[in-house]
């Protein structure tokens, strides 16, 4: 990104998590990921750089889709800085924590 300072947000992608899958990865390979290729001299192939390893982001999003809490509506987030991609699916604290344990400021544990 040639401005950090400048944001874009996307439309939500819908769908089952295949399809979510499917169209996420399209975005990053068409938006984000970027290959560069190096002609090595008296070298027959060429050395490859990209900027993201697509196998690592597949991975991390199909883990936040199959992985996401159905019980609530909160969407997966994906978040692309110039230096990182954060990919978040929870919800907040879980459910079974009532507020008077929060309240009491003990240490709690959800499981």
């Amino acid at each position: 990104m040639e401005n950090p300072s400048v944001s874009e947000d996307f439309p939500n992608i819908t769908g089952s998590v295949p399809q979510m899958i499917q169209a996420t990865m399209d975005r990053f390979r068409n938006l984000f990921i970027r290959e560069k290729v190096i002609k090595v001299p008296n070298q027959m192939e060429a050395l490859r750089i990209v900027n993201y390893p697509y196998q690592a982001i597949e991975e991390a999003v199909v883990n936040a889709l199959y992985h996401r809490d159905y019980m609530s509506n909160e969407p997966v987030t994906i978040e692309i800085e110039p230096d990182c991609i954060n990919i978040m699916n929870f919800p907040g604290i879980d459910r079974s924590i009532s507020s008077a344990t929060i309240a009491e400021g003990r240490r709690f544990v959800s499981r």
